[in-house]
């Protein structure tokens, strides 16, 4: 377990400044044109797992770190910890397609597991439509929204490999609260049965999926339409 903070080749370091899901506010953004000028970074790098990368030189390492804890942005964690969570944009605010609030989820999910120590690096993402733009199948906990304020959970998917997997669905159409309870579940579990620096899909593997299952009740919409069809009274959504 370390900090995000690496040496690069051309001698300069790299500081993995870790957001809210890809959020970044109007104060914040004022402050980051603050430090580069303070600083005088040559640039900034944002990634595909939502962070931003800080390039410096390795004596700037310890004054800078301190300013973007001013400024509100962790600095990343590596090695056997609970990685920073991507999430996708939906929300009822942000996106036409959404139909759970992953942003919202992932956001939780951050503030609560960010950097608990496990076994080997955790991946999680969110997403709130089937599209899956944060590449949920392929992450050690992906959310997937499937229906209003619902979503569905896979596990020990494996991406960033030149054999990558999906994950296996282990729950459909589970709320916001079952969602957290499940994930603190699986961490448990991984805690107990993975082999030191062993990958979650590798750990999955040699023990099997039931243990990782928790019992919940789905929380499946009903259809309208259908209801009607039934001769049943329509429900308020």
């Amino acid at each position: 377990m370390g900090s995000a903070v690496f040496q690069q080749n051309d001698g300069m370091v790299a500081i993995v400044a870790v957001t809210q899901c890809g959020l970044i506010t109007g104060e914040q953004f004022i402050k980051l044109s603050e430090l580069i000028k303070v600083w005088d970074i040559p640039a900034l790098k944002l990634t595909t797992r939502q962070t931003i990368i800080v390039l410096c030189k390795p004596e700037q390492v310890n004054g800078i770190t301190e300013n973007l804890k001013e400024i509100g942005l962790q600095v990343g964690g590596f090695g056997g910890v609970v990685r920073n969570i991507k999430g996708c944009c939906g929300s009822p605010n942000l996106c036409e397609r959404y139909l759970s609030d992953a942003l919202g989820v992932g956001i939780e999910i951050q503030e609560k597991f960010f950097n608990q120590t496990v076994p080997k690096d955790f991946k999680i993402a969110t997403a709130g439509c089937v599209r899956g733009c944060t590449d949920p199948y392929c992450a050690d906990f992906g959310v997937v929204g499937s229906g209003k304020e619902v979503f569905d959970v896979y596990i020990g998917g494996r991406g960033g490999s030149p054999k990558p997997q999906h994950g296996a669905l282990i729950a459909k159409k589970i709320d916001r609260a079952d969602v957290i309870n499940l994930l603190e579940h699986v961490l448990t579990v991984y805690r107990r049965e993975g082999q030191a620096h062993e990958r979650l899909c590798r750990t999955i593997a040699r023990i099997g999926l039931d243990q990782f299952k928790l019992a919940i009740e789905t929380k499946a919409a009903v259809d309208n339409n259908f209801l009607l069809f039934l001769g049943g009274t329509k429900r308020e959504q």
